[in-house]
This record gives structure tokens, sequence and C-alpha cells, in this order.
């Protein structure tokens, strides 16, 4: 029962764990966290969730494989990142395709890939009010969370789609190639035996 959040990183200060479980703690039994990853703040995290009273509801589950943790994604309502710093998420991508709805941070190329009521909301780094308000409004809303999900499937199909990166990268190289400067390429004829 309830819903079902799972948040993908190291334990690090910059994944800012604490902010989702100072959130999880304000909504009451309606929310469970897993937190996949290992690292210097896994003891913190801990005795955090201890003392605002939600450890039975936060499983840290440690180091995993990918295909472990491509399947854990598949059994969560949505997924959660609160980190100040990131670059492009592969666990957020992976979260997508899985067909979750993305609560995040507004940092680094997150914004690119959350749509704001398209397929989940952005919130300011360190808000856990405003995380908690935002999985508020995806507790009792399947409906919304379904199309969250669906739109988040839609947009690494659209992004992330191995044809498309490869026209992408072919245009790069070749403005590249044509910048003033840049010598002929040398072309090898092979050896006839």
């Amino acid at each position: 029962p309830g819903l079902h959040l799972i948040q993908v990183g190291q334990l690090i200060e910059r994944k800012r764990v604490a902010v989702t479980l100072d959130a999880l703690a304000q909504l009451g039994a309606a929310a469970h966290l897993t937190v996949i990853g290992d690292g210097p703040l896994r003891g913190a995290l801990d005795a955090q969730a201890r003392a605002l009273g939600i450890a039975d509801r936060v499983d840290f589950a440690g180091h995993l494989p990918r295909a472990t943790i491509l399947e854990r994604l598949r059994l969560h309502d949505v997924f959660v990142m609160t980190s100040v710093a990131e670059g492009m998420s592969n666990a957020m991508v992976e979260a997508m395709a899985a067909g979750l709805p993305i609560v995040s941070t507004t940092v680094g190329g997150i914004p690119e890939m959350v749509e704001p009521d398209g397929n989940g909301y952005l919130i300011t780094p360190g808000d856990h009010v405003a995380l908690a308000d935002a999985l508020t409004a995806l507790v009792g809303d399947a409906q919304r969370r379904e199309c969250f999900g669906v739109r988040s499937r839609e947009l690494v199909a659209q992004r992330f789609e191995l044809g498309l990166i490869t026209r992408r990268l072919r245009r790069v190289y070749a403005a590249v190639a044509r910048r003033p400067g840049v010598p002929e390429p040398v072309v090898c004829a092979r050896a006839q035996p």
C-alpha cells in the first residue's frame, strides 16, 4: 500500500538523500522509499531515518548490479533525484524508460528531461517541503502517475533513439571537419592481393 519511491545514486553529500528522507517524514505512512547505492553517508542516513521515525519505510538496498536496478525500477511508482549537482543522469533516463514519473531538482541537464506536469515535477535543490508537496500530488493520483510515466517513456524514445543519436553525431563530426584549419582526412587504398 502507498506510494513506492526509488532513488538511485551514491550516498554522498551532493546527492542530498537526506532531503528525500525529510520529505518522506512529511508524507506519513503514504510512501515508502528504496535507496539503491552506497557510500560514506550510509550510516548517517540510516540514523536520520531512525530519528525521523521512518526507518520502517526506508530500504537502503546498497550497491546492486545494473540488471537488478532495472528490475527494481519497474517495481516502483516514482523516481526521485535530489542532487545539487548532476550532469545527465543515467539512472534517471533508465527510470524514464521504465515508465516512472520523475521528481527531481533543477540542476545540470535534468530540466531538459523533465517536463513539469508532463512527466514529473522539478524542485529547487534542498527544498524538502517542495519535494513533499510534489510527492503528495502523486500519492493519490494514479492516473497522473500513469500519464507521467507514459510521457517519460515517450521522451526517452524521442531523445535517445539510436538512429537519432547517430544522425546528431554525424552532423557534429561533419561540422568539425568543415572548420578552417582542420586537415582533410587521409584515405588509404587497400592493397589488392
